[in-house]
């Protein structure tokens, strides 16, 4: 292993005093390193490791920096280490020894996002109101979970709300009432099956430490040093419990790049990692600093060139710098393509990875950025057209590829034998092949018999003459497998039917025939799927099919399906095709941003955050990063507002492009289309690509 030689700026980071300290990391610049060496160096000044707090993001994230920093200090696995955590794990040990205080139960369980819409759909099902347009569930279930999101994050109660309300409410008031009633119930439901959502662990714990000053100190006191990671992604209620705990009593080091701070849209608020200085003040009085890591260790020059465009479109903190490479840093490549369709676009795409394998690079080390899930499929289609294996890691799409579908088809089927798309998708398929003309006599015999069902009429085969004896084969062997399969479906869970219906009907036998690459990708998918039926767990009830079933037809419902935990199989040679936003932390010798065209990416706002308006929305007063929207609040016309709100969501389209950029190391693939779908009107290229096409260097 080579030995660790850290630059300047990481030098002056490790050896900073124990004050307070803000570090602006740009992306690539090795933050990870430079935390474990700064938990290093204090180890080797006599600070005892188990006095050191981190709290980072993700339970990937948090194994990854704790294996570091116990091999840098030398010690074992089961030896004395720094505590680290996410923000939630922190949270949740919080409630778990101290919770007793506030009223809060230590025994719930956590919910994902399948689960919040699943119970969501329970509760706007049973809505018996007039304020409220019951008649698209969905929409009212979507606006409730975001009242719902919004008032957590913002430490807040359906009561608080009602308080807050006017005496004489507009029309917006009263649905948005009518929101919180819903909420209520939400929420009522939530703890009579004793569940919690993540944002309910800082929002707990919060008030645990507010209403207990006694265990505020007491859990201050046991540290000397506490380092935040990605603290440009927090959000308000993250801030306060971290200020509450910390500010003025502990060391914080906090470590973020607000060029990266893409996740508004689910609480993260910009303001946290500018205010961070004020927030926390050292106690000589001095100004918290703010250290620059700019030294890019991953990408060639042109990345970075375009990188640090982007990065002057959004307001920058004080004391950030422009990414800079390394000494041995090559020219890089950014590359420019116009396409007139979309699958012209794919399919060059896909050649382009052709060409690049050939000269040695390894599918794996190539990825597909896309700004929306919808893009992901046609890429997918047109890498297997060609032999590419891949991954995709959009849950949302995971459920639409072949063999996937046709899985899923069987278990649908076994847990409802009437559901007949499913059925057809099975009869049609390749194992059975039965002809539409069988079909039609199947359904005739619904007609005039007592069957009532296609997989009924099926079981009266025999009885029906009209039917080939081709058919009537297929249909013994289907029902054959499909009688077995039921035994198992009746009783068992859903995980272990999943398991019956791959090995029964030779799912792996059957990818293990295809095409090398065609096969990588299926077993990469139906590996994943299997992980996401075990990890899954039911709202209430045995963990039955049609249990899980419900849940994914929730999880499909609802606009984050990427939020599903999913097993990936490890280090397969494939190109990885995801959405930008799950791309975060993540590195690529080549990356492709396709779709780049006006109103896709950047994109357009599909719906303003005007309270005065839109009912699931909190009024800006009453959140805890108002003055993130002082502009938004002071604004005296509605288009005035809209100006704010549309600067606001393209300042984070920005942050999301640079995200996009600076995942590849040597190469950037900026391509558009101009049609698809049913447009009536080509599309023209976006600001984004105009950027990389008319950058020095750049090539088209």
């Amino acid at each position: 292993m080579n030995e660790f030689v850290p630059t300047d700026q990481q030098k002056v980071i490790i050896e900073y005093p124990l004050e307070p300290l803000r570090v602006a990391a740009g992306a690539g610049t090795g933050k990870t390193t430079t935390i474990v060496e700064r938990i290093v160096h204090l180890v080797a000044e006599g600070m005892d490791p188990l006095r050191i707090l981190g709290i980072t993001f993700t339970n990937k994230a948090a194994d990854e920096l704790s294996l570091r920093v116990v091999e840098a200090i030398g010690g074992l696995p089961d030896g004395p280490s720094p505590e680290i955590s996410t923000y939630h794990g922190f949270a949740s040990s919080i409630l778990s020894e101290f919770g007793v205080f506030a009223g809060h139960r230590r025994s719930a369980a956590l919910m994902d996002e399948g689960h919040r819409n699943e119970l969501a759909m329970r509760v706007v099902s049973r809505l018996d109101t007039v304020d409220l347009d019951l008649t698209i569930p969905s929409s009212r279930r979507k606006e409730m979970l975001e009242l719902s999101a919004s008032l957590t994050n913002n430490l807040m109660d359906v009561s608080d709300l009602r308080a807050l309300a006017p005496s004489d409410t507009s029309d917006v008031w009263t649905v948005r009432l009518a929101l919180a009633d819903a909420v209520a119930e939400y929420e009522h439901e939530k703890r009579r099956l004793g569940l919690h959502e993540f944002a309910d662990l800082i929002k707990f714990a919060v008030e645990v430490v507010e209403s207990t000053p006694e265990v505020t100190a007491e859990i201050a006191s046991r540290y000397d040093m506490v380092v935040l990671d990605e603290y440009q992604d927090t959000d308000a209620a993250q801030r306060k419990l971290l200020v509450q705990l910390f500010a003025g009593r502990v060391p914080v080091v906090a470590v973020g790049d607000a060029n990266q701070t893409i996740y508004a849209w689910r609480g993260a608020s910009s303001e946290n990692f500018d205010a961070f200085s004020s927030d926390f003040p050292r106690e000589d009085g001095i100004m918290t600093e703010t250290k620059a890591l700019s030294v890019n260790r991953r990408s060639d020059h042109l990345i970075l060139d375009l990188g640090n465009i982007l990065s002057e479109l959004v307001p920058a903190v004080i004391g950030a710098e422009a990414l800079t490479p390394t000494t041995g840093a090559k020219k890089g490549e950014v590359l420019t393509a116009w396409f007139n369709t979309e699958t012209s676009e794919a399919e060059w795409i896909a050649s382009e990875m052709l060409m690049r394998n050939a000269d040695g690079v390894a599918w794996s080390d190539m990825a597909v950025l896309c700004r929306k899930r919808g893009h992901l499929k046609v890429i997918a289609d047109a890498l297997g057209h060609v032999q590419v294996p891949y991954s995709m890691k959009s849950m949302g799409e995971l459920l639409g590829v072949a063999e996937i579908a046709d899985l899923l088809a069987w278990m649908r089927v076994l847990h409802d034998p009437a559901d007949e798309p499913s059925l057809l998708r099975i009869w049609l398929g390749g194992r059975f092949r039965l002809g539409l003309a069988d079909i039609a006599i199947l359904r005739r015999w619904c007609a005039t018999s007592e069957a009532h069902t296609l997989i009924e009429a099926a079981a009266d085969r025999h009885d029906i003459q009209d039917l080939s004896a081709a058919a009537l084969a297929k249909l013994d062997v289907f029902l054959e497998l499909f009688d077995h399969l039921l035994q198992t479906a009746q009783v068992a869970t859903a995980s272990a039917v999943t398991a019956a219906v791959v090995d029964t009907l030779g799912f792996w036998d059957e990818v293990g025939a295809l095409p090398e690459a065609q096969s990588i990708t299926a077993k990469i998918n139906i590996s994943r799927f299997i992980g996401v039926v075990r990890q899954w767990r039911p709202l209430d009830g045995p963990a039955l099919l049609g249990n899980f079933l419900s849940y994914l037809a929730a999880l499909s419902a609802s606009d984050n399906a990427d939020a599903l935990a999913a097993a990936v199989v490890t280090s397969p040679d494939a190109v990885t095709i995801q959405t930008v936003h799950t791309a975060k932390g993540l590195e690529w010798s080549d990356v492709y941003i396709p779709s780049l065209a006006e109103g896709v990416f950047p994109s357009k706002v599909r719906t303003f955050d005007n309270p005065d308006n839109v009912a699931a929305s909190l009024p800006y007063e009453m959140r805890l990063d108002a003055q993130s929207f002082s502009g938004a609040a002071a604004a005296e016309t509605e288009d005035a507002l809209k100006a704010v709100l549309r600067e606001k969501h393209l300042e984070e389209e920005w942050r999301l492009a640079y995200v996009a950029v600076t995942r590849a190391a040597h190469r950037v693939v900026l391509s558009g289309h101009a049609w698809d779908g049913d447009l009536k009107n080509p599309r023209v290229p976006s600001p984004f690509h105009a950027l990389g096409r008319e950058m020095n260097g750049a090539t088209s």
